[in-house]
């Protein structure tokens, strides 16, 4: 075969894609035709550390892959599920990916939080500053991959009317070689498919099933070779006539070929028919645009005159359902939709588990009240930052046996494996402690302090009061090997306090928000000092010791809603059931443990509330007279003289309890009011642990009151 190399004469060596062939035509092919031996041109060859991966469905020729990639940028959908799913590292995303699964499976959304995303096209400068070892995509007309070969080995899917996930998720376990997980996957679908079957019975193929999404300007039907097609046919259901058929053999005009919709016009409804009528929408993190999308199915459900006179409609088999629907192409999507199937056209409930039930419930319960339809933001790990490139992070880069070298936002840090004298901020004190680990200081604000309950812990730490900076001679007298934190450093990217600090002993600065996350912090903190096992021991224990106090407080609580008021100074705050600040958790001051952890249904319309007085879910409301009365949940806990341990009582509580609108109060009425005094900043395991005897304490008495 004669060869020809018509492009420049270099060779990337941050690419190991090449064939023996390639490498040997680049080399010599600058000059003239060079012929090769047939044995040379087929034979593949990737570096140490790499296995050449091919497959019908890769749309570039053959790529060498990393045998244990470490640095992923994901810019596929199913792909970054299936990542997320087998805890493969991730360090780029799509956004709108993150969004969706963010929106459709909340419990994942903690996973990615933290995750840089990219909008489209990526950004291929932010691509190379995140350093990949894999970069994976899906083919798209627009090429917006083109480019990134030459920062990382790239490889693409060619969907090609196999959107399902089944085709794409096979595609992915292949390039990480986890074969056995896509295994797993496929069982418990074809399980779960069987079992669906059997309760349908064998007339199953006679109801038909139309995938419908209303929209005033693009309508659309979803085909047989759409992603949500596939999975109906898979349980063999029926479709209309009119969705019984590929985009190809429909003859549309206008559509998504390779995604199996079609667009219709508002006149042709009768194309949406069926007898039994799913109709959905895209997905959104927003609370606002969520609550829209609800709205307007409901609205066109409701009010659509040509709507009405379908057979489906009309029978009332009309089914309102979430946007997995519409990004059905996920393994999680597809279950979801199998969820839907059995709970609309069957009559029993699924003995095999549905794989997409523990990442679904909401990071924070949401409004628990019939009239409450606003959806709650979906909740992301982390401390509120308007650009991700704020928060610091690191990660293990060499380990030897008598150091660790870390990566982190200015740069790399050394320090001795077993560090002796730790310098760190209150908040990863307490982690550090739980761990076995006891700091030789911890810097806070000044004014404020670690929490008695961890003085009694560790008693011999040292107090670094941190004024408008930390007092670096003071440090120095510790004689520090390590210094550990965030909370002095910042997070701005400024690296002018991290090289103070580094001039007095080895640094490594990245954010840690205890509160709600405080097990994951643990668990990161943990892995950085070999203390995994204790890590878990310790996490296990206080979830443990948490569901016991649900068993204490459920006798007082049971399936009732309760309300929290903080008291500062004269005012009032009603805290929200998210406890959410820009749509990240607001965690260092944080109560919402008490919703979170404990179960409570929030007080009837509490969403509602704080959207209509702020336009937005925020950790806090403060409560004037007027707004008193909305405050309508059968239980009330108050904290009297804020979330400071402090025994008092504030003067704007003594008002309030004082006036006719407090006692005319539903939980005042019921004699349901608990005053919750001497909790602290909920920061981690010791705190968290104290905080809820406290409350589990106060709240039961009432239980003995009540027997008395």
């Amino acid at each position: 075969m004669l060869h020809r190399y018509e492009g420049e004469c270099n060779v990337s060596h941050r690419r190991p894609v090449f064939q023996v062939s390639a490498i040997a035509a680049l080399l010599i092919g600058c000059f003239s035709l060079t012929l090769l031996p047939a044995a040379a041109q087929d034979t593949p060859a990737c570096e140490d550390g790499f296995w050449l991966f091919d497959h019908e469905r890769l749309a570039t020729d053959p790529v060498c892959v990393p045998e244990n990639p470490q640095r992923i940028i994901s810019l596929d959908m199913p792909a970054t599920e299936f990542v997320l799913l087998n805890d493969i590292p991730l360090v780029g995303v799509f956004g709108y990916a993150a969004d969706e699964i963010s929106a459709i499976t909340p419990g994942l959304a903690d996973k990615l939080a933290d995750i840089p995303t990219f909008g489209w096209p990526p950004n291929l400068e932010l691509v190379t500053e995140l350093n990949p070892d894999l970069i994976i995509a899906f083919k798209d007309s627009s090429l917006f991959y083109e480019g990134m070969e030459e920062i990382a080995p790239l490889v693409v899917y060619d969907a090609a009317y196999h959107t399902d996930w089944k085709s794409s998720t096979a595609f992915w376990s292949q390039v990480f070689q986890k074969e056995d997980a896509y295994a797993e996957m496929m069982a418990t679908y074809e399980a779960r498919v069987a079992e669906l079957q059997d309760a349908l019975g064998e007339d199953r193929g006679d109801i038909e099933v139309s995938a419908f999404v209303p929209s005033p300007d693009y309508p659309m039907i979803w085909l047989i070779d759409s992603a949500q097609g596939v999975i109906l046919q898979d349980v063999g259901l029926g479709r209309p006539a009119s969705q019984n058929q590929t985009f190809e053999e429909g003859g549309y005009a206008e559509g998504g070929a390779d995604y199996g919709f079609v667009a219709i016009s508002n006149e042709a409804l009768d194309l949406a028919d069926g007898d039994e009528i799913f109709i959905f929408t895209w997905a959104s993190t927003d609370p606002d645009v969520a609550a829209q999308n609800i709205q307007s199915l409901e609205d066109f459900h409701q009010n659509n005159a040509l709507w009405q006179t379908l057979n489906g409609v009309r029978e009332g088999n009309v089914h309102i359902v979430g946007p997995h629907w519409f990004r059905a192409q996920t393994y999680l999507a597809a279950n979801l939709i199998l969820d839907d199937l059995f709970a609309y056209l069957t009559d029993i409930e699924p003995t095999i588990p549905s794989p997409a039930a523990q990442w679904t419930t909401p990071t924070l319960p949401v409004d628990a009240t019939p009239e409450a339809t606003t959806a709650l933001p979906v909740v992301q790990a982390g401390f509120p930052s308007l650009n991700p490139a704020d928060i610091t992070h690191f990660e293990v880069i060499e380990e030897t046996a008598d150091t660790i070298t870390v990566r982190h936002l200015h740069g790399e840090t050394t320090f001795p494996r077993n560090p002796q004298r730790i310098v760190t901020d209150m908040n990863t004190a307490e982690i550090l402690i739980s761990l076995g680990i006891i700091p030789v200081g911890y810097l806070s604000p000044e004014g404020q302090g670690i929490s008695p309950v961890i003085a009694e812990v560790a008693p011999d730490m040292t107090l670094l009061p941190v004024v408008e900076s930390p007092n670096y001679e003071q440090i120095l007298t510790l004689q520090p090997d390590l210094i550990i934190g965030a909370s002095w450093i910042g997070t701005s990217g400024d690296a002018s306090e991290y090289e103070r600090m580094s001039a007095l002993a080895p640094t490594v600065p990245f954010t840690i928000w205890p509160g709600l996350l405080w097990a994951d912090s643990t668990r990161q903190v943990a892995a950085l000092f070999g203390r995994e096992a204790q890590a878990e021991a310790v996490i296990a224990d206080y979830n443990q010791r948490v569901a016991q106090a649900r068993e204490q407080i459920a006798p007082v609580f049971g399936d009732e809603t309760v309300s929290q008021l903080l008291f500062f100074g004269p005012s009032a705050w009603l805290y929200s059931p998210t406890d959410v600040h820009d749509g990240y958790i607001y965690s260092e001051d944080s109560i919402g443990w008490l919703y979170y952890e404990l179960e409570l249904i929030p007080g009837p319309g509490m969403v509602r509330l704080f959207l209509e007085e702020t336009d937005e879910v925020i950790p806090f409301l403060e409560i004037t007279g007027e707004l008193l009365p909305k405050i309508e949940a059968q239980h009330l806990i108050v904290f009297p003289n804020g979330y400071s341990g402090a025994e008092g009582i504030s003067e704007g509580y003594l008002d309030y309890i004082e006036s006719p609108i407090w006692q005319a109060l539903p939980a005042v009425q019921a004699g349901n009011v608990y005053v919750i005094t001497g909790v602290n900043k909920s920061r981690g395991y010791y705190t968290k642990l104290d905080n809820i005897e406290i409350f589990v304490d106060i709240v039961t008495a009432s239980l003995t009151d009540t027997s008395d």
